[in-house]
């Protein structure tokens, strides 16, 4: 969230970001916002708390669901981690990264035919995607 190369624009949108934060909290782009720069500071269940306001009040960008999904998991709340991703694949269905981070978390979860079922879906919308292909046929991405 801090731009070591532009410290100066950091400030200034840091200082917008509280203004809004004072006049609009309830804007879901404005928790958006803090929800990252909270993320960023490590401080996840703040992060949890902006970010799931921000998704209920419609900030519904593939961003935040991964976010979200990144919050949840560093406090090892992984059964809530995957039904974010799980809605996140609902919203946003060619998202790739969404796709990764809930194969990742099932793996997490121990949960192989979820594992199996998500890294299907994402080979047939993804084909071109090597790594996935190998794991979901048991090999390793060097073999041919």
């Amino acid at each position: 969230m801090v731009s070591k190369k532009h410290p100066e624009a950091t400030q200034t949108f840091l200082a917008i970001l509280e203004q809004a934060r004072k006049s609009d909290p309830d804007d879901p782009t404005v928790l958006v916002c803090l929800g990252r720069k909270a993320l960023a500071e490590q401080q996840n269940a703040q992060a949890v708390q902006y970010l799931t306001r921000a998704l209920e009040k419609g900030a519904q960008y593939d961003s935040t669901y991964l976010d979200l999904s990144e919050a949840l998991a560093r406090l090892s709340r992984f059964e809530e981690c995957a039904k974010v991703l799980e809605q996140g694949v609902a919203t946003w269905p060619y998202s790739a990264e969404i796709r990764q981070a809930l194969i990742l978390c099932y793996m997490k979860l121990d949960r192989p035919a979820q594992v199996q079922e998500a890294l299907q879906q994402y080979v047939h919308l993804f084909p071109e995607d090597p790594v996935a292909r190998q794991a979901l046929t048991g090999g390793h991405p060097g073999d041919r």
